[in-house]
């Protein structure tokens, strides 16, 4: 069954991080009913006002990228520097990361997924492509009108356009959003 869903960020509800050191706020989750620890997959746009760790995660894969702001995460003892405008940072869930922000509070996304379970990649950019995936999350970061199938979606910053089932279909995204695809693997 194709879907086409809005996740407005007005109505999105703040969650402290599992290890207490912050606040995420969930985009999307699969399957919709899981909790922390049996998702397959689950996006959400966190706020780091102070240096931390992250959360571990065995078994999971995650996609992280700052939003608003600068920040300083080491992953593993290799410091990165990044900003709303660099590439998303991949790393395991079990790995050992800290954040610093640089120039005050950041926010960032964040997809985990099960490893095993799914695969996944996420980019920021605008275009158009066939979509392929089964999942297709796309976060705006600015207000726009994304085309899918022929359908205008108007979506406000921050808001996020969740396409399930919808192989297939043209995605048209006239600016700059962070883009992530993501497939259930066959068992």
């Amino acid at each position: 069954m194709t879907a086409f869903r809005v996740l407005r960020a007005a109505e999105r509800k703040a969650e402290r991080w599992r290890n207490g050191g912050g606040v995420t706020r969930p985009i999307a989750v699969f399957p919709s009913d899981a909790g922390q620890g049996d998702f397959v997959w689950r996006a959400s746009i966190a706020t780091i006002d102070a240096a931390g760790p992250f959360s571990f995660f065995p078994g999971i894969d995650r996609w992280f990228g700052v939003v608003e702001g600068r920040l300083c995460l080491t992953i593993e003892g290799q410091q990165h520097k990044i900003g709303a405008d660099d590439a998303m940072m991949t790393f395991p869930g079990e790995a050992a990361v800290t954040a610093k922000p640089l120039d005050g509070p950041t926010s960032d996304f964040n997809l985990m997924v099960r490893r095993g379970a799914a695969i996944a990649s996420v980019d920021r950019g605008s275009g158009a492509w066939d979509i392929r995936s089964e999942a297709v999350l796309v976060l705006a970061m600015a207000a726009m009108n994304v085309s899918v199938g022929g359908k205008s979606i108007a979506l406000q910053a921050f808001d996020a356009l969740l396409c399930e089932g919808a192989q297939g279909y043209q995605l048209a995204i006239p600016a700059t959003a962070i883009i992530a695809k993501i497939s259930p693997i066959a068992a």
